[in-house]
């Protein structure tokens, strides 16, 4: 009998409460001091077999129990073991230390199996409650596992996602990013002869399965098409020969960043037009003074290391103050903004045409030759003869504009000689009647 063995070992740490029937024993689990162990026979008057051990497992979930069993029942012993029981013995076979040890055994196994268990939930919940998105994929890209977070950031279950190619939910660029980050990886690991710590960040563009509405669907962001969202992932290197991940892999962590990348874009365009604002005159859309010093400077140095010429030519509507006292301020800014138009179209996309002050414009030539620049400019000036200008219904007079030219060297070393050379030939143009082009008088010639 198991209470003669038990008793005949000796053992100082345990007693034995003999219960006669399955009943018994529940209830006395429900009542009195705790019990440390089951040992459960198969065969007792009101219970046999698997519903024994189901019925006492379901009583007491976190019980160490011990199937005690038949020769003839060990067959189902192994199964009540694979069901939730740590261990069974086989009567008639129970040696005095062999009880203990089972007993002991069972109480540690159950401990480590109830710990690893609260490990489990405890990771099930961060898995299944984090917002990221956390996967493993194989280095043939196929998807390995993913958290229940994939179904709010991409509208996707799991499970229908594991075992597919990463290809079908990332857009191809995105899908070419992960190749190239893969081939960097056994590069260092062929460079390094070792496969150590690895990480890195990539900015992937995810495709969102039908009818999940993300950010990028709510906002007009032109970086993320209609369907997509914008991530950035970190991935890490999984170990070669460990747990479910036999021939390694990588993890990857997914946070969406769609909205940051709108506002990102937003403030981006934003300080493109501060800048334009910064850099461009209002009325006539023309670069402003200030950037046309600044380039003017910039351009110079770069004709004095390579040695080029800069043609500069100055241009003032002739009588425009006539024209704001007889049509008005409002007809003026018209003229001004047409002007800055007609320059635009009429010069060299190298060239540089800016609203230099009041009725004034100037505009920057590189590599243009004395000839050259004298040429633009009295061609600008035709076109100006030829603009025709409406306002209220009304067409407004003819306009002509004096042009001054310069060209560095010739004229100029740096910035103030030059437009102080182009300056003095506009204002002899003035002079000598309006409507002509000058050229600045020769001053300095070559470059040292």
């Amino acid at each position: 009998m198991i209470q003669d063995i038990f008793n005949g070992t000796g053992n100082t740490d345990f007693s034995l409460e003999w219960m006669e029937n399955l009943t018994a024993a529940l209830e006395r689990l429900k009542s009195g001091p705790p019990v440390t162990a089951v040992l459960l026979d198969l065969s007792l008057p009101d219970g046999y077999g698997f519903q024994t051990v189901h019925r006492m497992i379901a009583a007491a979930p976190q019980m160490p129990i011990i199937i005690l069993t038949g020769l003839e029942d060990e067959a189902l012993a192994v199964k009540a073991v694979q069901a939730g029981a740590q261990d069974y013995l086989v009567k008639g076979q129970v040696q005095q230390n062999m009880l203990l040890r089972a007993i002991r055994y069972a109480i540690q196994r159950k401990l480590e199996q109830e710990k690893l268990r609260a490990s489990e939930l405890r990771y099930r919940l961060l898995a299944e409650n984090i917002s990221d998105v956390v996967f493993t994929i194989t280095h043939d890209l196929q998807i390995a596992d993913v958290t229940p977070s994939v179904a709010h950031l991409l509208g996707y279950q799991p499970e229908e996602l594991v075992g597919i190619h990463i290809e079908h939910i990332l857009t191809p660029p995105s899908v070419e990013r992960v190749r190239s980050m893969l081939q960097e990886v056994r590069a260092e690991d062929d460079n390094a002869g070792a496969r150590g710590f690895w990480f890195h960040r990539e900015e992937l563009e995810f495709m969102l399965k039908r009818g999940r509405a993300g950010f990028a669907s709510q906002v007009p962001n032109p970086d993320a098409q209609a369907g997509n969202i914008w991530t950035e992932v970190q991935f890490s290197r999984l170990p070669e020969g460990q747990g479910p991940y036999p021939f390694g892999g990588l993890l990857g962590v997914v946070r969406d960043i769609t909205e940051r990348r709108f506002w990102e874009e937003t403030l981006k365009q934003a300080n493109e037009s501060l800048s334009v604002l910064a850099t461009r005159d209002a009325l006539t859309g023309l670069y402003n003074r200030r950037y046309m010093v600044e380039t003017l400077d910039r351009e110079l140095q770069r004709a004095i290391r390579e040695t080029y010429p800069i043609g500069l030519v100055i241009f003032d509507i002739d009588n425009f103050k006539v024209f704001n006292d007889r049509y008005g301020h409002v007809a003026g800014d018209l003229i001004l903004a047409e002007m800055g138009e007609m320059l635009r179209h009429k010069t060299r996309h190298s060239d540089v045409a800016c609203r230099y002050g009041g009725e004034e414009f100037l505009i920057l030539m590189p590599n243009a030759s004395p000839s050259l620049t004298f040429d633009r400019a009295d061609k600008i000036r035709q076109e100006v003869k030829k603009m025709q200008l409406m306002h209220h219904g009304q067409l407004l007079d003819t306009l002509s504009v004096s042009a001054g030219v310069a060209v560095f060297p010739n004229h100029g070393r740096d910035v103030a000689e030059l437009v102080c050379a182009a300056d003095e030939a506009l204002y002899r143009a003035k002079a000598g009647g309006r409507d002509c082009v000058f050229m600045a008088e020769t001053g300095i010639t070559g470059i040292n």
